[in-house]
């Protein structure tokens, strides 16, 4: 167990999250508050990792705490009620990235068929099923000997396997946007530059608009999401732009590497190779690069596939809590009490002065 208070109640935060909705950033900070509070009456003042660890004992099971703050919803069948919505949400990850990576692998099978490789081969999807059962069922082992004997703080097997869901559904974090930003930016910077477009092959500038363009409206989408968090709009354009890029890849994979020849420094200077003529006196009889290329369109559509079906669930997840359309939304922080150095070594607030 970590001595930690402020890990103490993080950690059991992680618990509860597990058992709420999507949205869930203000019940989780209204938790936390309540056992700070009670920590402070049990610690006489303090917060201690003992006054800590009696709050959350006193506070009870996570899935109890969800249901009584959230009203997680009635028992579906032999389904406890605290584990309907890990369920369903674990249920739609397993779902959706299997139908992207689904989507993806078709999308980019056509091209591959150049070099007579077959992405989908239900024998090796077999094997490979059997293989991943194989391991998940090692994971799964490994999870029970290594938290059987869990503290009240510390995440179960079932709180393990259902924290994927969770992850998936998680708001985007500020990090994440401003990563996203940056990199299309630089994309931006790289074919906007004389001596890149001086590269690229014809078939690529015919659709060398609609990409830059694109580029563009994705920075601006990430912009978005890093000045307001994420919110029902800014969600829904996300799924517009992704669907249009997913279609857009399409028709890229089909062209193949983007440039024709590559720069090389010889004798110190530079001079141009073709990556042709380069694959011809290696003795490969395929492009390496245009092997890459698909890689990077595969993982383009496979992210793209997954924010549209994610992106889908939160919308009706916020549109049917009622939340509109535009509204500030929360970032993935921690929310505490402020105070001068350490909020678990807040001092006591002094009662209000008489007048």
């Amino acid at each position: 167990m970590s001595g930690n208070p402020e890990k103490l109640i993080e950690q059991y935060l992680e618990r509860v999250r597990v058992y709420l909705p999507i949205d869930c950033e203000d019940i989780l900070a209204e938790i936390r508050t309540h056992i700070i509070e009670t920590a402070e009456d049990l610690g006489e003042g303090r917060i201690t990792q003992g006054s800590v660890t009696l709050a959350i004992e006193k506070l009870g099971a996570p899935q109890r705490v969800a249901n009584e703050y959230a009203g997680t919803g009635e028992q579906v069948g032999p389904i406890p009620v605290e584990y309907k919505l890990p369920l369903i949400r674990t249920f739609l990850t397993i779902v959706g990235i299997s139908i992207a990576f689904l989507f993806s692998g078709i999308a980019v099978s056509g091209f591959l068929l150049r070099y007579d490789i077959i992405l989908f081969d239900y024998v090796s999807m077999i094997l490979l099923s059997t293989v991943v059962s194989f391991c998940v069922l090692i994971v799964i082992a490994i999870f029970y000997y290594r938290y059987r004997d869990s503290t009240a703080t510390d995440k179960t097997l079932l709180e393990h396997i259902f924290g994927i869901g969770v992850d998936a559904f998680r708001p985007k974090s500020r990090l994440d946007a401003a990563v996203e930003v940056g990199l299309n930016l630089l994309f931006i910077i790289i074919l906007a530059s004389p001596q890149v477009r001086f590269l690229l092959s014809p078939e690529f500038m015919r659709i060398f608009g609609p990409v830059f363009v694109m580029l563009v409206v994705s920075a601006c989408t990430g912009l978005l999401f890093y000045l307001v968090g994420e919110n029902t709009l800014n969600l829904f354009i996300e799924i517009l732009v992704d669907s249009i890029w997913i279609v857009l890849a399409m028709a890229i994979v089909n062209i193949g590497w983007p440039t024709d020849y590559l720069l090389s420094l010889h004798d110190g200077t530079w001079s141009l190779m073709s990556i042709n003529a380069l694959m011809a006196e290696m003795n490969l009889s395929f492009n390496f690069f245009d092997i890459m290329w698909i890689f990077i369109v595969f993982m383009l559509i496979l992210t793209s596939m997954w924010e549209v079906m994610a992106d889908s669930i939160k919308v009706r997840h916020y549109i049917q809590e009622g939340r509109g359309w535009w509204w500030h939304g929360t970032w993935r922080t921690r929310r505490y009490h402020r105070i001068s150095r350490h909020w678990w070594e807040r001092e006591p607030e002094l009662p209000p002065s008489e007048e």
